[in-house]
């Protein structure tokens, strides 16, 4: 059972996994990191690989974004979602995408 606090952001904002199938369903399913196929993801309409997507700018750190697709890569596996995680580590690299999502956030 969710708290009513996540319950009411949900309702407000969808949730991950809805946005996580948006971007299944419209991108290729090839890992942004070594190009390999991201496999299982989904089983019918349950997220079984949630690892298959990584947030550039940590969700933790910037809530903000937490439900940007242009915040989102897919990935084919952990090694590759560590990957991932550390090429936007750079604080500049998070300053200017910070600027950029913020843009399209406006």
């Amino acid at each position: 059972q969710i708290g009513k606090k996540k319950k009411a952001r949900i309702l407000e904002e969808g949730s991950e996994v809805d946005l996580f199938r948006k971007i299944w369903n419209e991108r290729p399913h090839l890992c942004e990191e070594c190009g390999e196929p991201v496999k299982g993801a989904f089983l019918g309409k349950s997220l079984i690989k949630p690892q298959s997507f990584s947030h550039k700018l940590p969700k933790k750190m910037y809530p903000r974004f937490r439900l940007l697709e242009e915040n989102i890569d897919l990935v084919c596996s952990i090694e590759c979602h560590t990957t991932n995680a550390k090429r936007y580590e750079d604080l500049e690299t998070r300053y200017n995408m910070e600027l950029e999502f913020n843009k399209i956030l406006q």
